[in-house]
């Protein structure tokens, strides 16, 4: 077993600094008067980035507060607008029925972008989408466990309880769409979890296991020792990471000097089992020399 402060190098600023990115920067503000900031996370494979916008939505689907009304971003130096930022952003949209404001502005305050709605600015694109009944069902609440709620003893079922809760936690492309649920617990003991922020153009989703895990970065969170994932797709064998989670898993764990220990759990039945990060991606891939 790990202890709440053991299995965690010093982490690497550098390796950090370069994971997230802070040359850019975006808020997402709600109906409810909440905010979620998220900066852009850059992966080594490039294949795995996620918009700093990206990540300020996700940070507020795992609190249930879904009503996006505005995003503004920050860039360090003038550059266009992305069309695939306003394509997420109009997804999102089409599963709210709420207009989104986005403005992007330079370090500087220098205005590069704005529009009252993401979904004019693309009228190319319809998004396939349309509003999710269940949204309706939740309401806001906090997606972390704090260390001192658990005993030690007990981190695989609260890694369980919290991947199933995460399943709850997910923004889907339809109603009773399938959903994966992932928590993570950091080197502080705290558990943080949520599920999968699906999107129709399915290259621009975030796995349950990177939304977690970058929700508790943008916390403060510095390293992890343990992650637990469970999907309604597998109620009686364990729901695996895809490939890409596992090399997003590796990076991050990287960058912030961590050693993963892996719970994967079946839904509904007994079946479950432990892995470290390096069995199941035995062969990392990395980019350095």
């Amino acid at each position: 077993m790990i202890g709440r402060r053991a299995g965690s190098r010093l982490a690497s600023s550098e390796a950090m600094s370069k994971f997230i990115d802070k040359s850019s920067f975006a808020t997402a503000r709600t109906r409810s008067g909440r905010s979620y900031g998220g900066f852009r996370i850059a992966t080594s494979t490039h294949v795995l980035d996620i918009p700093a916008e990206l990540v300020a939505l996700v940070r507020a689907v795992h609190r249930n507060d879904f009503d996006i009304t505005e995003v503004s971003a920050t860039i360090q130096t003038g550059g266009s607008v992305s069309p695939l930022v306003l394509k997420i952003l109009a997804d999102h949209t089409a599963r709210t029925d709420i207009p989104i404001r986005y403005s992007l502005r330079t370090a500087k305050s220098a205005l590069v972008f704005e529009t009252d709605d993401a979904r004019t600015a693309i009228p190319f694109y319809q998004s396939p989408g349309k509003t999710l009944e269940m949204l309706a069902k939740r309401t806001y609440v906090d997606a972390k466990i704090p260390a001192d709620s658990y005993e030690e003893s007990a981190i695989e079922k609260k890694m369980y309880e919290c991947a199933m809760v995460g399943i709850g936690r997910n923004f889907p492309t339809r109603d009773r769409a399938s959903c994966y649920g992932a928590a993570v617990r950091t080197t502080s003991g705290d558990i943080y979890f949520g599920g999968q922020y699906s999107a129709f153009d399915e290259r621009l989703g975030v796995h349950a296991e990177m939304a977690v895990l970058i929700n508790a970065l943008l916390d403060g969170a510095t390293g992890f020792t343990h992650v637990g994932i469970a999907s309604s797709k597998f109620p009686d064998s364990i729901a695996p990471p895809c490939g890409a989670c596992r090399q997003f898993l590796f990076e991050a764990a990287a960058a912030t000097g961590s050693v993963l220990t892996m719970h994967l759990f079946a839904s509904q039945g007994s079946a479950r089992a432990t892995y470290s990060l390096d069995e199941l991606l035995p062969i990392q891939w990395s980019n350095k020399k």
